[in-house]
């Protein structure tokens, strides 16, 4: 039976879904500029190809990793639809130029699309300008009903992990908070890609395979090995605690291979 937790997590997962499948009603060609790439296309409002022929590229090539990793048989090109501020992506999106949370970007899962806000935006940090569209771009090719998981997996193969603090390690799922407050979101969508790459890399020594069936299994710890949730995060947050006395809470860049 599922715990009251998960039900809660993910209805999350539904309400987002369903509001981010409402940016169905934002329509490309309301966008001048159209760069085709092999698997995206990108719709713009602004006219200046050049960032934006380089966004095509990174997202083509983050396509073909992220579908191989995670799901070998996704073959569907996916549109990027860019707008100028964030207000006109709002408005675009969700009928609103006031969300209750700041966003960046959406994407409507069903519809194969992505909507962000313009890259040259002062809401970017410079580091991310091009790891938010491969982040919601994730979320296109491969997405989960379990919030953390979803996020995780696609801060983890945009390279958007952050520095961490160990205080804020969390000992269960549910330590994680999402979407009541802004600094604790942001925060809880960095530790799920540490999560995530803890499983991958260490307990599947770089190999998608265990995270992948742990996922399938809606987080089934047995798969990892561990007996029980708070056995595997008593050793994820060991793991975490080496990663900081090692000064490694900074975790670069992504890998790209």
């Amino acid at each position: 039976m599922m715990s009251a937790a998960r039900a809660t997590r993910t209805a999350v997962f539904v309400l987002a879904f369903l509001v981010a499948a409402s940016a169905a009603c934002a329509e490309a060609s309301e966008l001048p500029l159209r760069l085709d790439g092999e698997h995206v296309a990108i719709h713009a409002a602004e006219t200046d190809t050049r960032d934006y022929t380089r966004l095509a590229a990174v997202m083509d090539s983050a396509y073909v990793r992220i579908r191989d990793r995670l799901q070998p048989g996704f073959d569907d090109r996916v549109d990027v639809l860019i707008y100028p501020s964030q207000p006109e992506l709002w408005l675009a999106a969700l009928g609103t130029s006031q969300p209750s949370h700041p966003i960046r970007g959406l994407c409507d899962v069903d519809g194969r699309r992505i909507l962000l806000t313009s890259i040259y935006e002062d809401c970017y940090p410079d580091r991310h300008r091009y790891r938010v569209p491969v982040h919601e771009l994730t979320h296109i090719i491969y997405s989960h009903g379990f919030i953390w998981i979803r996020e995780g997996i696609a801060h983890y193969e945009s390279g958007m992990l952050e520095p961490f603090e160990v205080e804020h390690l969390p000992e269960r799922e549910s330590d994680l908070s999402f979407y009541r407050d802004v600094e604790e979101t942001r925060r809880s969508y960095s530790l799920a890609a540490w999560i995530v790459k803890y499983i991958v890399e260490e307990i599947g020594r770089g190999e998608y395979d265990a995270f992948l069936e742990f996922a399938a299994r809606d987080a089934d710890y047995g798969v990892l090995g561990f007996e029980s949730e708070d056995a595997f995060f008593k050793a994820w947050n060991g793991y975490m605690e080496e990663v900081s006395r090692e000064g490694r809470r900074d975790p670069g860049e992504p890998s790209q291979g």
